[in-house]
């Protein structure tokens, strides 16, 4: 059986699941293979990228055993009316979170190279409050994800920079804000954030 490192109660609203990908690439293909007799495993030139594509499927059949993800032209994956989902991956893991309303997760290992693109994804403001932490890669971390999450729930029309802003005192503080100001209208978006293993996950959606 596949660890999974918890199911969490979205809100009430639906899942989060995290998937610690500790099985070989022949495992998952014969997992895969069991399940979806009729599906044919994609040709994919990377194994990470592989087990990726097989991992994601087989958390969300755990989920929703009679849905399949498709994509749109921008790359989200989408279920259907009912039912929204995002998926990330980082290292050995991988997340998936599905939703009555639209959700947006991301699953993100410290990078230093997170320090250095900051001024791409970060506001003046949100620079001025980096530089003024003892640990700027963990803010620079938690600011990084808390947008990839919300860029996830539209899909596309996202300025990192100007169209979001980061509201937290410390990177580590389990729950915070972004404001939202952009082509796709004003939201105050509340974060979830969680530590699993090496890995930060941060997640919203898009309450109505």
């Amino acid at each position: 059986m596949p660890l999974i490192i918890f199911q969490h109660i979205l809100e009430e609203r639906g899942k989060l699941m995290v998937w610690h990908a500790t099985e070989s690439t022949a495992e998952l293909r014969e997992r895969y293979a069991r399940l979806f007799p009729d599906r044919a495993i994609p040709a994919i030139k990377l194994e990470k990228r592989e087990r990726e594509y097989i991992i994601g499927r087989l958390l969300l059949h755990m989920a929703l055993p009679s849905h399949e993800m498709t994509f749109l032209d921008n790359g989200k994956p989408v279920l259907d009316e009912r039912w929204h989902m995002s998926l990330s991956h980082s290292t050995e893991l991988v997340a998936l979170a599905i939703a009555d309303v639209p959700v947006g997760l991301d699953l993100q290992a410290p990078d230093p190279k997170l320090l250095r693109i900051a001024p791409k994804y970060c506001s003046h403001k949100e620079l001025e409050w980096l530089g003024s932490l003892n640990n700027p890669l963990e803010g620079a971390l938690a600011i990084w994800s808390a947008k990839e999450a919300v860029f996830k729930i539209f899909g596309q029309g996202i300025e990192f920079a100007e169209d979001m802003e980061t509201r937290m005192h410390l990177p580590s503080q389990p729950t915070f804000h972004v404001q939202y100001k952009g082509k796709h209208g004003n939201f105050l978006f509340e974060m979830v954030q969680l530590k699993v293993r090496k890995a930060q996950l941060i997640y919203t959606a898009l309450l109505d």
